[in-house]
């Protein structure tokens, strides 16, 4: 009897909780990165969406039109997602975007969702998603964007 119990499998672990970068984090994080890249960052303001709903741009560029809006659950709440914002990427090959319209014209935004940037708080080997690796992700994408915005030569 002892065998047999030594051998049965062992109950499947639930995945530890995640967590999205906090914001503020999150915000440092994209203006250290646009710093990295070459520009300024600016304060944030409001672009208005061909749905007539504003999206909040939290880190703007000194000298051009885009910016980066960091979007999380309460952000969502005031947005229809599906009408005002970009899909989502499967894969890490395509950057979210979304344009601004009217005065906002030109504006490009990066989009870039809170809760794709989780990590988890289990201590040790027991990680599946460091927090480490959430922020290295933000500091790429942006620095990814500024690099297309540079090419593309976005105003």
């Amino acid at each position: 009897m002892l065998l047999a119990s030594a051998c049965a499998p062992r109950a499947a672990r639930a995945p530890a909780p995640t967590r999205p970068v906090d914001e503020s984090r999150a915000l440092s994080l994209a203006a250290q990165a646009l710093g990295d890249a070459g520009e300024t960052p600016a304060a944030g303001r409001d672009v208005l969406l061909a749905t007539g709903r504003s999206l909040h741009v939290d880190v703007g560029v000194v000298g051009h039109r885009w910016g980066i809006a960091y979007v999380t659950a309460d952000d969502l709440a005031a947005l229809h997602p599906a009408a005002d914002l970009p899909p989502r990427a499967l894969s890490g090959d395509v950057l979210p975007v979304v344009q601004g319209v009217g005065s906002d014209g030109g504006a490009i935004v990066l989009v870039l969702w809170a809760d794709d940037y989780s990590y988890d708080d289990a201590s040790g080997g027991g990680h599946e998603a460091t927090s480490i690796a959430a922020e290295r992700r933000i500091a790429r994408d942006v620095r990814d964007f500024v690099s297309q915005a540079h090419a593309k030569a976005l105003p």
